[in-house]
Parts: structure tokens; sequence; C-alpha cells
């Protein structure tokens, strides 16, 4: 159905219209920088969040009918069924702060990058004449590097997230 790349176009375009109808002094207060951030990375991280919430509600709803099964069953197997959800969402509540402070500080990177490509590609002609291409060369690559820097601990909590599960399954087993 393309539900993430239908919901990223619709906040896509409803932000943007929400941008051309700030007043003055709102648009003032956001960068440019900030605002294609927010267009292009935010809505694509929201659209996806959406999307994994419609997978997260599938795979209750087949929890919940395994469950029915496993109480019908064999009812001594109901403690580790129940248990491991538990786990899950107790793992999800302790790692949502970490990972949403981990993210802001990745797209606070990345929105430093984009005002400063933003302001040499602006700048142009003041960085040829005056022969500056290389310190802009530097600045760019010390806050690429940054970017860089700031995104190891994300991927490696997202890997840890992405594994838990996983490592739980055979535990409960």
């Amino acid at each position: 159905l393309d539900l993430s790349c239908k919901s990223r176009e619709f906040l896509q375009v409803n932000l943007f219209w929400k941008y051309l109808n700030y007043s003055e002094q709102s648009r003032a207060s956001v960068s440019p920088a900030s605002m294609q951030m927010a267009l292009v990375q935010d809505t694509r991280d929201v659209a996806s969040g959406y999307e994994c919430l419609i997978d997260l509600m599938n795979q209750m709803g087949k929890l919940l009918v395994l469950i029915f099964f496993i109480i019908k069953e064999n009812t001594g197997a109901l403690l580790p069924a129940m248990l491991m959800p538990t786990a899950m969402g107790l793992f999800i509540y302790f790692r949502s702060k970490p990972m949403l402070e981990i993210s802001d500080a990745a797209g606070d990177k990345s929105t430093q990058l984009l005002e400063v490509t933003q302001e040499a590609c602006q700048k142009y002609r003041i960085i040829a004449d005056y022969q500056q291409r290389p310190q802009v060369c530097e600045l760019f690559e010390e806050h690429s590097r940054s970017v860089s820097e700031a995104e190891i601990p994300m991927n490696v909590m997202k890997t840890n997230n992405t594994y838990f599960p996983q490592w739980l399954g055979p535990l409960f087993t």
C-alpha cells in the first residue's frame, strides 16, 4: 500500500503549507536548514514510525490469538507468553528516552551541516574571491565528521533494539 511514502508525502505537504503561512516573526525564528531537515528527514522518520506502529498492532493481534490458543491448550506456557511481551514493553519504556536524546543530537548535527552547506552556497562568490575554499572545506569536513560521530551511538542503539526481541525468544524458549 506504500503507507510510509503516502504518510511522508502528506506530512511534507502540510508542513510546507504551514511554513508558508507563518508570520514574519515565526519564519525568522526557523532557519531554512531546520525547515529542510524537518521536510526531508523528520517527516520520513515520523512516517516510518507510523508504519512501525501499524506493524506493531498487527503483531499484537497475532500475539493475542497465540495467547488465546496457549490458554486453551497448555496453561503452563502462559507465564512465558505473558512475560515476554512485558519484558519487551519494559525494554521499550527504558530505551525510548535515551534513543530520543541521541536522535535529537544527531539531528542537530545534521541541521548544522545543512546550515554550513547552505551558507557556503549562498556566499560562494565571497568565499572564492577571498580564496577561503580550503577553510570552508575544513569547516564542512568538521561538521560532516561530527554528524558521523553523532550517528554512531544512534546506530548502535538501533542495532541493540533490533536484536533484543531476537535474543529474548531463545531465552524464553
